[in-house]
């Protein structure tokens, strides 16, 4: 304290100013979590005097960014300084099948490893979903591979349900969905974020369910695959541990009046085709006796061990999507009634959600 010229000057020094945070966070599959920082912090006068009224030293308005990923109860990773170039905070929107993010900083798309480094990044879109082939869709409908390359248009994006389904705006008709799709590794049984806000209620829950027990160390998957040919419908291939995959089909190709009369015809059971694609999978943990009883019901109609009787074929009532549901249903998992191969993988997973286990009874 002094006296200027009658006056009585105070000077003073203050401490910095309170930054104000926004922070964005996301799950890191089931290790942890990913959380973005932005502090920012108000103009402030460091050092001047009460009266009269001076500032000697004015600190200006500034803002910085940060990333951690946690894992094991540590941080795994750290970017302390933001990211190269930021200048917004980054968002993180998904996670992709390779575990890395995929995010927004305010003016594209941007997506970093599980160690924070950029791998690449896009200008003027949003990220909506992620893809199979570990790349993502963005808002503009653009297909982006997983190293960025645009790769393609979708009209409209897809909306998914719970149990995987997707659907077009405005219809009840169920579309190819472009969502991560090995085998069972396909929403919402992993920690990965394949779509904005996590799931189709947009509550930011990322969904898995529990492991299976000891006792389950057998496995039967359901595949949905293409069709061959004029088989538009697609196939439904069992597979009981290593054991071949197999599907259950007509001998020879139907006619156009077999098909439109659902006549019966002679059937076989037919190993699964070379290079043909698999567009959905979902699959149930077994004990040795379930899975022994899963693989029963296709030696049952093959030729293995010398039963040549595998019955006829029809298109509705004896298909290739009813052998599955009689491999399913022969370990004791209640195998849903479905008519067409898309639906019944799907349809399993939203029992095994009911349920909350990916386990046979």
């Amino acid at each position: 304290m002094s006296n200027v010229s009658g006056y009585q000057v105070n000077r003073f020094v203050n401490t910095a100013a309170v930054p104000n945070f926004q922070v964005q966070m996301m799950t890191n599959e089931d290790k942890g979590s990913l959380v973005s920082w932005e502090a920012d912090m108000p103009e402030y006068c460091q050092t001047g005097k009460l009266f009269p009224s001076t500032c000697n030293s004015q600190t200006p308005t500034n803002s910085t960014w940060g990333l951690a990923l946690t894992q094991g109860g540590g941080v795994s990773a750290m970017q302390d300084n933001g990211l190269p170039g930021q200048s917004n905070l980054f968002v993180p929107v998904l996670q992709t099948q390779n575990g890395s993010f995929v995010g927004s900083p305010g003016w594209g798309i941007l997506a970093t490893d599980q160690s924070l480094h950029v791998l690449w990044s896009v200008p003027n879109d949003y990220p909506q979903i992620a893809t199979a082939d570990g790349g993502v869709i963005g808002y503009s409908g653009i297909t982006y591979d997983a190293n960025g390359n645009a790769t393609g248009q979708l009209g409209n994006l897809p909306i998914q349900s719970w149990p995987g389904y997707a659907y077009e705006i405005g219809s009840v008709a169920q579309v190819d969905s472009p969502i991560i799709a090995a085998t069972n590794v396909f929403w919402p049984f992993t920690n990965f974020w394949p779509i904005a806000n996590a799931n189709d209620s947009g509550n930011s829950t990322a969904k898995t369910l529990p492991l299976p027990d000891t006792n389950h160390n057998h496995t039967l998957t359901i595949r949905d695959v293409k069709g061959q040919g004029i088989n538009r419908f697609n196939h439904i291939t069992a597979q009981v541990d290593n054991n071949q995959e197999v599907g259950f089909g007509p001998v020879n190709n139907l006619t156009p009046m077999q098909m439109i009369e659902n006549l019966p015809v002679p059937g076989h059971i037919e190993p699964r085709a070379a290079r043909v694609a698999t567009l959905d999978a979902v699959t149930i943990y077994l004990t040795a006796d379930e899975a022994a009883h899963a693989q029963a019901v296709i030696y049952d109609r093959s030729c293995n061990p010398g039963n040549c009787n595998p019955g006829y074929y029809q298109l509705i009532g004896r298909s290739c999507v009813d052998f599955g549901e009689d491999v399913v249903n022969a370990t004791g998992f209640p195998a849903p009634e479905e008519t067409f191969p898309n639906s019944l993988p799907k349809a399993i997973r939203a029992e095994q959600i009911r349920e909350n286990t990916t386990q046979a009874p």
